[in-house]
């Protein structure tokens, strides 16, 4: 028979297809090519014609809705398809309809598109029919949700949640006052205004659960949150269905621990139906995933539970179908779901006695397939062994405690059956003999990367001839260029002199032998106790913040289960650093910490976390891995990379698969469970999974389509959507940018803060002592500022706090500030937090504005180098401007973007999904937040306290520029001393010092003056703020400033010792010790030699100067008198200590501090 075209009818001869590879090619490279051009002309449409949220000109609009639909030739009728500027592209052979344009349009107000958006939706209404048309109500609904949330900061900051709550509460009278007017009218009819009021609904209930979950103590948000309750409480007495979804979003967002919990809350238990109001709790079987093999065994013991045929059960599970290995695990499981889990139970009639448990101990012997007998009775006695032990089922534990104990039995059972592969032997010998792993690397856990930074410099070539260096308190910098020092700066961590002239480094510098710095990354457990407060997780190494969330549940777990190994808990104990005072609680918060940041990480409740757990536990299992991904690490992890190498194939072999399609994975488990047919009596399942039947458009408001939960497009929706990306080299540039996004997101306040920075200093540059700032509370310093600068300054500090408070724990990672700096900074906090400086508390604030640094330099870097574009680079602090920065609020800048790329899609009797444009996301945000952006390489201004010009190096500097003398009489100085009685007017005339003797040693004034006239005229300082002396105003010129200082610096501290207060609080415990009674006496007793004043005066200097200021050189050894000799013939040649030599050798500068209190002691008696 011959063949005919389809086309024209012609015949032709048979022929046989083959497939052209060029042809193929071509066509691929044509439809890639179009799908550009409709990608341009989409953003096009969003760019131009809905610029600043204004709709375009009606004739535009009228236009734009033509590209929607379009009279099809083929198919004879109008047809729907995808906005594409090519005509009969892109057709639908079934009615399609999409949000795009419906979202473009709801960008402005309704009120000025309403007539537009009706049309839309009559549009679509002419394609799809019944229950389909409910479909396209609830697009719009969506829709209108979205442009609710994206013009809504989700910071949980209290003045931010009362405006949110007002917003709320606004939109819920608003939709009160429509369906109120509507009963009224009784027309029932469809409108936009309708469609406006359930998704007004939707947001206030939305918001109230949030709020309500957020445990707020503002009681202004606790009135205003009361507020919203009732007029929510009033709605739902009128829409059931309306009060189900308040407990749908519940449940999805927060887990059935919140549903439970508002059962004994009289203010909340309203949102409860009545038949959830009574129900005992009951706890669902995630291990249904699994598949029908443990179904049917779980049946075959449940049933055995309670009708006590033995045989019966054994031949079930000896008949089910499936490998020994599988029947195993499955039967395990059974025996934990059916028998170690009825101890949740107090209903007497209900527990199981120990004469059933031990007739199933003595069945379970004849099952050849059970290899580990050890677990089975485990799970039968319930850890009778060890009846403290976290994992021992009890009555009343939380939903969230059984769900973690399920978990961590599913990974025992797992990692006891399969075969010791490799990827998973280090866990299984945590487990089983965690003494192995003392000197492990664990996974997941943090690590020290300044030897992988000096390999990755060296490799990279940029600049050859690079030499490490340290300052004189051991801080490592580095010398670019020809590698020799040709300049001097000050050290980052200390401020310390470092460089050099002439290509010859100071003194003090050292160049560092790069063999022998050493990797301060520790092994084992190093993650401290669980911080249950805070979404930041840190992505560690090639891991993203899912995979390190999923990693450390592991971890946990296995440790956990590590504290029943034959040695007890203590080689788990001595893995942990520090160790922990109880290690069950320990490992138990954690375990509950790593759920909590992997619901953050991946936007869905901490109950659907629960079955990514266990489908990646089922993976290990179920999943045959390849070779090449169980070899390349050795395999108890000891070394850093084997640890990597481990990380990247676990999550190649057994996470990633479960990642790619999350969502349809946890839609999937959803609806097994729910058809399980154990919780056929349960009614939270049943509502939640009730079938949804057609429904029509008569009351819409009573249709449990509208009402339904969805999850929210946010920025975690596109890390998901990233993952189902097949191609790994695709999206580079966005895959970088979400990853970073929870630290670029903070960028956009470094100018905020480093104007912060620039004021402060201003205001306390040398005009502050560190115990002043640390006494300073910011609430008290804000009181004192003038009207003038309180709302800047408050301004500028609240968005300090925000900052830190979010990343801290991040900057800690990276700079090194002390736990107790890490606290949450409020209005209580002091000072010190806020001040620029390389010290204690100050890292904070310089670490900060270096780690937003860091974050846009490291994300630029990788930019350029992927885009092969070159970006430029700000050198100066001056030059740096707003555009430069990777600035974005990523609920009113970055969201709205994303939903500009995304769009929900309603087939017929195929519901709504929701379609990415991930390149033309990615286009976008290298337009708008990336392209134009600049490396940030200026330095910052760091504040100097009055004590940081104490040191040698400043004083020896203004020695060089200024030829210092001492006062010629005794009598001056009483003079001096008795014009500044007031200890406010010797403490005023120091600081003024202080700050004389920091520009003294840097700039050399033209010819001798009076210290006085140089404060005022040179340093433009106020007549009240000057020495407030009158002998020294008149008497002391630049030539004494360091003598004055001496002087009144040593007087100071002698008031404060006769207060009984400290005046060396920055010197350390080496030079505190106290002298014993011998050395004392003797002491005193050489004192009488010994011009006391002088040897008073000079002691206090140098312990000022030389042992406030951590040095890696040990003095305590030194002797007094040994130190001071060449410290006073270095500044004055010619004169010497009187009765030096006589002091005794036993005292050394570890006595140093008692010593001088001793001196002064006596120096005040005699005075």
């Amino acid at each position: 028979m011959a063949r005919k075209c389809p086309t024209c009818k012609s015949e032709f001869d048979d022929f046989q297809c083959k497939e052209q590879s060029k042809v193929s090619a071509a066509i691929a490279k044509h439809n890639a090519f179009r799908q550009c051009c409709n990608s341009f002309f989409m953003e096009v449409i969003s760019q131009l014609c809905f610029a600043d949220g204004r709709p375009p000109s009606e004739e535009v609009i009228k236009m734009l809705l033509g590209y929607v639909t379009i009279d099809s030739k083929k198919q004879k009728q109008q047809a729907t398809r995808n906005v594409s500027p090519f005509p009969e592209d892109c057709i639908d052979p079934n009615p399609v309809v999409r949000s795009f344009l419906l979202q473009l349009l709801l960008q402005s107000s309704l009120e000025q598109v309403k007539e537009h958006v009706e049309g839309y939706l009559a549009n679509c209404e002419s394609f799809m029919k019944g229950s389909n048309a409910v479909s396209i109500c609830a697009l719009f609904i969506n829709c209108l949700e979205d442009t609710y949330y994206s013009g809504v900061s989700q910071d949980s900051a209290d003045n931010q949640t009362c405006e949110l709550i007002q917003d709320a509460h606004n939109k819920l009278r608003s939709a009160q006052v429509f369906f109120t007017r509507q009963n009224i009218d009784d027309s029932g009819s469809l409108s936009v205004q309708l469609l406006e009021a359930i998704a007004q609904i939707r947001f206030a209930f939305t918001i109230l659960i949030d709020v309500i979950q957020q445990h707020h103590d503002s009681l202004n948000i606790k009135r205003l949150l009361s507020m919203l309750l009732k007029e929510a409480c009033e709605f739902c007495k009128k829409n059931k269905q309306a009060q189900l979804y308040l407990v749908r979003y519940m449940y999805k967002a927060y887990g059935r621990d919140a549903i439970n919990q508002l059962r004994d809350d009289v203010q909340l238990d309203w949102i409860l139906p009545d038949e959830l109001k009574v129900q005992e709790q009951s706890i669902p079987d995630y291990f249904v995933i699994v598949g029908n093999t443990y179904k049917s065994i779980r049946e075959a013991v449940g049933e055995c539970v309670v009708d006590k045929d033995f045989e019966k059960m054994s031949k079930v599970i000896i008949n089910v179908k499936g490998k020994e290995k599988q029947k195993e695990v499955c039967l395990l499981l059974s025996l934990f779901r059916e028998i170690t889990m009825n101890a949740t139970t107090r209903v007497e009639a209900k527990v199981m006695g120990q004469e059933v448990k031990r007739k199933f101990g003595e069945v379970l012997q004849n099952f050849p397939f059970l290899k580990i007998k050890g677990i089975a009775d485990t799970l039968l006695m319930n850890r009778v062994q060890n009846r403290q032990h976290v994992l021992r089922v009890m009555p009343d534990l939380s939903h969230q405690d059984y769900c973690i104990q399920g978990a961590v039995t599913h990974l025992q059972i797992v990692l006891s059956v399969v075969d010791r592969k490799s990827l998973t032997q280090c866990l299984a010998t945590l487990m089983r003999e965690p003494s192995k792993m003392q000197n492990s690397f664990l996974p997941a856990m943090p690590q020290d990367d300044r030897m992988e930074a000096v390999q990755a410099l060296r490799q990279s070539n940029i600049d050859p001839n690079l030499t490490w260096n340290k300052c004189p308190n051991g801080h490592p910098y580095v010398i670019g260029d020809c590698g020799r020092a040709y300049g001097t700066g000050r050290c980052m961590e200390c401020g310390a002199p470092i460089g050099g002239e002439g290509h010859r480094l100071h003194s003090d510098n050292r160049t560092i032998d790069m063999t022998t710095m050493v990797d301060t990354t520790s092994k084992g457990h190093v993650l401290g106790d669980a911080q249950p407060h805070g979404n930041q997780i840190v992505c560690e190494r090639a891991m993203n913040c899912v995979t390190t969330a999923i990693v450390r549940f592991l971890l946990h777990s296995s440790m956990l289960l590590g504290t029943e190994c034959q040695h007890g808990p203590q080689p788990i104990i001595t893995i942990i650093r520090p160790p922990p005072p109880n290690v069950l609680e320990f490992l138990w918060r954690h375990l509950h910490n790593d759920i909590r940041l992997l619901s953050v990480a991946t936007g869905k409740s901490k109950d659907d976390c629960i079955f990514i757990l266990h489908k990646v536990i089922d993976n290990i299992f179920q999943t045959k891995v390849a070779d090449n991904l169980q070899s390349g690490f050795q395999q108890l992890l000891t070394s850093k990379n084997c640890r990597k190498t481990w990380e990247e194939n676990f999550t190649a072999a057994y996470i990633k698969p479960v990642l790619q399609g999350l969502d349809e994975m946890i839609n999937k488990s959803n609806k097994t469970l729910s058809e399980d047919k154990r919780l056929s009596n349960d009614p939270l399942m049943f509502l939640l999974n009730a079938p949804i039947e057609p429904e029509d458009l008569g009351k819409l408001a009573d249709t449990s389509h509208v009402w339904q939960h969805r999850s929210r497009i946010t920025i975690h929706s596109i890390h998901q959507a990233l993952e189902n990306e097949q191609d790994d080299d695709n999206l580079l540039v966005l895959k970088h940018f979400i990853g970073k996004e929870k630290h670029l997101r903070f960028v956009r306040y470094l100018p905020d803060i480093v104007q912060l920075q620039r004021l402060l200093i201003n205001k306390f540059n040398r005009h502050i002592d560190a115990s002043e700032a640390i006494n300073l509370t910011i609430s008290k310093f804000l009181d004192q500022l003038p009207e003038s600068e309180k709302a800047e300054f408050k301004h500028l500090i609240d968005t300090f706090i925000h900052a830190w408070n979010s990343l801290r724990r991040d900057v800690a990672a990276i700079v090194k500030i002390q736990e107790c700096f890490l606290e949450t900074v409020t209005y209580k906090s002091n000072m010190a937090i806020l001040l620029p400086t390389r010290q204690e508390s100050g890292l904070c604030c310089t670490g900060l504005v270096e780690f937003l640094r860091d974050t846009q330099n490291e994300f630029l870097g990788r930019y350029q180098n992927i885009r092969e574009e070159t970006l430029s680079k700000v050198e100066k602090k001056s030059d740096l401007l707003q555009s430069h920065l990777i600035a974005y609020d990523p609920d009113r800048d970055l969201l709205p973007l994303i939903l500009s790329q995304c769009q929900y899609i309603v087939r017929p009797m195929a519901g709504n999904r929701i379609e990415y444009n991930l390149t033309g996301l990615e286009l976008q945000v290298i337009e708008r937040f990336v392209r134009g952006r600049a490396f940030i390489k200026c330095k910052f201004d760091q504040l100097l306290f009055r004590q940081d010009v104490r040191n040698a190096a400043i004083f020896e500097n203004l020695r060089n520029n200024i030829p210092q003398e001492e006062f010629s009489s005794k009598a001056l100085q009483c003079s001096i001393l008795a014009d500044l009685r007031s200890y406010q007017d010797l403490c005023g005339c120091l600081a003024s010092l202080d700050i004389a003797i920091g520009f003294l040693a840097n700039y050399k004034p033209e010819g001798d003056m009076l210290i006085n006239d140089y404060l005022r005229d040179k340093l433009a300082m106020k007549q009240d703020k000057g020495l407030k002396s009158a002998t020294a105003s008149r008497q002391c010129s630049l030539k004494h400033v360091l003598a004055l200082w001496q002087l009144l610096a040593m007087e100071k501290a002698v008031r404060l010792i006769n207060n009984s207060q400290d005046p060396f609080d920055g010197v350390g415990e080496d030079y505190r010790q106290k002298l014993n009674d011998e050395d004392k006496n003797n002491l005193i007793d050489k004192l009488r030699f010994t011009k006391l004043d002088q040897l008073c005066g000079e002691l206090y200097e140098y312990i000022v100067l030389n042992l406030s200021h951590q040095s890696e050189e040990d003095r305590t050894k030194w002797t007094i008198s040994e130190t001071l000799e060449p410290y006073y013939d270095g500044k004055n040649a010619d004169a010497e200590i009187t009765g030096l030599d006589s002091l005794p050798e036993s005292v050394t500068l570890s006595h140093a501090v008692d010593a001088w209190k001793t001196i002064a002691q006596l120096y005040s008696t005699q005075e």
